[in-house]
Parts: C-alpha cells; sequence; structure tokens
C-alpha cells in the first residue's frame, strides 16, 4: 500500500507526542523540549500552520509541522520525524515536498529551517534550503 500523506488531527495528538519525547534531537540541552498534547491541539487545529502525517497501512510512520506567519509571509519547518522502521521509503521527501507545495500554493516563500545538524544540511539541500550561519537558543523545561 502506498505511503499516504494528510493533515494532522485531534486523533494524532497522542501518537505525535509519544514520537516526539522519545526523539532525541528534539532535545535541548539534555532537556525534552517537545511540544505539549495542549501545544499540538492547538497547533493543529491552525489553519494558518502546515501539520503533516505520513501513514502506511493507517499508522503514522513520520510527521512534519512548520509554524506559518501570514503577515510576514514566512514559515519556520520546525519538526521532521521519521520512525526508523520507515527511513529509506521516501517518507521524508513525501512531507517536505507536501509541505511545500502547500506554502508555494499560499505564496509563502521564505521558510526557515532549524537545524544546527550539518549531515542533515545536505539532505534538506536537495529542496532548494542552504545552511548559512548559526543560531541562538533560549530554552526551559515547561
Amino acid at each position: 500500500m502506498p505511503i499516504h500523506i494528510r493533515r494532522l488531527a485531534e486523533v494524532d495528538i497522542a501518537v505525535v507526542h509519544r514520537l516526539g519525547l522519545k526523539e532525541p534531537a528534539f532535545a535541548f540541552q539534555e532537556v525534552q523540549c517537545f511540544w505539549t498534547e495542549d501545544q499540538l491541539r492547538a497547533w493543529f487545529a491552525s489553519q494558518d500552520d502546515i501539520c503533516l502525517g505520513a501513514y502506511d497501512d493507517g499508522a503514522l510512520i513520520g510527521f512534519a509541522l512548520t509554524v506559518v506567519h501570514i503577515p510576514t509571509g514566512k514559515a519556520t519547518f520546525e519538526n521532521l520525524l521519521v520512525l526508523p522502521e520507515a527511513r529509506g521509503q521516501n517518507v521524508g521527501d513525501l512531507l517536505i515536498g507536501a509541505m511545500l507545495a502547500i506554502l508555494r500554493e499560499r505564496r509563502i516563500f521564505y521558510v526557515c529551517l532549524l537545524t544546527p545538524n550539518a549531515s542533515l544540511s545536505g539532505y534538506f539541500e536537495r529542496f532548494g534550503f542552504r545552511h548559512e550561519g548559526a543560531f541562538a537558543w533560549h530554552a526551559r523545561a515547561p
């Protein structure tokens, strides 16, 4: 069965939250900083933001979360997660491609990608991203 991409919904909150909490890349200085279920609920309900899930036979195997700021025409690509067992099946490519297509359709052309991981930069460059400079974080546990 082909992988299906669709907008994340209320029914996906618990699974996305559980997967996000388990992902070490979403931690900051060893403090887990993934979104709370309430934050995800508000995010998924937003008509501006783009929250996509990848499904294989009805099971969530990956997600991409993007914040869109309509007044400035800017999007921030926050999180991409593909389950280890689903990697190598172009799931990330499908999620990123779908997200970028929605942004183009909405005429959002400035997309910020938050990743300090230089090894991931090459992956995202295939989609037109360019890694330049650095960024700083101020974070605390909720």
